[in-house]
């Protein structure tokens, strides 16, 4: 019989395994997998299981949809995990830790199709650019949300002094979902927009401590942006240029499904985005065949 301690290093030498596969090419997707392990070894340890048997991946698999019926767990999470499940069972079986494959009874859930987000049309986006043209800080918000794919919330984390200049691709550290560093990176003209709007600043919102996105009422001090104002500042920009339904978030969208669309791996793309969950990038792998037609043209342009 297996031990507990044993049941551990067995999952830590599996994920290494899947680490050094050159399969998996991302960090990200490796801290996926590992997750969902220890969520299985945290259960079988509560359920004073020690064996990597048919019985534990079964009843796992029983315990994961009970947590789907009582709302604890959603069921787009299921796939994840029996993917991962699949793939240690047939492992185990591989290495000679299990007679059988352990996982071999679990069937993939059937998925929920999950709709591409909206993104903004190159219309659109064209549009918003001009209309910024003379309105130093819109032209910079707009440049940093096409050109690095990054969250409203994570971009207002910026001070002038978190960003590295001489980095290239200019670069700053953040804080994403999940309260994981990750770095997001500047187009050049974004890094020129940013160092205008640095200008346009009164000096005292331009120190390497001071935050760069700041906003002032008519007669009042100028005050570093929160997401409302933030969010105000583009709204009033999209309703100028008369982009409909416009959100923050949209050009985030955008950005992903242009990366997929110039033939980025899924792996590159789910880093740059700062996605933990390989599914969530995998929405932008569905691109209308329209769009992927324009974007075959301007490739034959090019």
């Amino acid at each position: 019989m297996t031990q507990q301690q044993d049941v551990s290093a067995i999952s830590q030498r599996f994920v290494e395994v899947v680490g050094a596969s050159g399969e998996v090419n991302s960090f990200a997707t490796i801290k996926w997998y590992e997750t969902r392990l220890k969520t299985f070894l945290s259960w079988m340890q509560a359920d004073q299981r020690t064996t990597l048997d048919d019985a534990a991946f079964n009843a796992f698999a029983l315990h994961l949809k009970q947590r789907v019926a009582n709302k604890t767990l959603s069921k787009d999470s299921l796939p994840g995990f029996y993917r991962v499940l699949r793939r240690f069972g047939r492992w185990l079986q591989s290495e000679g830790y299990a007679p059988k494959d352990p996982a071999r009874a679990l069937k993939m859930p059937h998925r929920r199709t999950r709709a591409i987000p909206k993104s903004l049309s190159d219309d659109e986006i064209e549009k918003l650019m001009e209309v910024s043209q003379g309105m130093p800080r819109e032209a910079a918000m707009v440049r940093c949300l096409r050109r690095s794919g990054a969250r409203a919330e994570e971009l207002l984390q910026l001070r002038w002094g978190s960003i590295d200049w001489k980095a290239r691709p200019v670069r700053a550290i953040v804080i994403g979902k999940g309260d994981k560093k990750r770095p997001i990176f500047f187009g050049e003209d974004a890094v020129e927009a940013l160092q205008e709007y640095r200008k346009w600043l009164p000096e005292e919102c331009t120190g390497d401590e001071q935050p760069v996105w700041w906003g002032r009422r008519r007669n009042h001090p100028w005050q570093p942006l929160k997401y409302t104002g933030f969010y105000l500042a583009l709204k009033r920009l999209a309703r100028e240029a008369g982009a409909e339904h416009f959100n923050p978030h949209r050009w985030r969208h955008s950005f992903a499904s242009s990366r997929r669309l110039k033939n980025q791996t899924l792996a590159d793309v789910q880093d740059l985005m700062g996605h933990s969950d390989p599914e969530t990038t995998r929405m932008y792998d569905g691109i209308p065949i329209d769009k992927l037609g324009d974007a075959f043209m301007r490739f034959l342009d090019e």
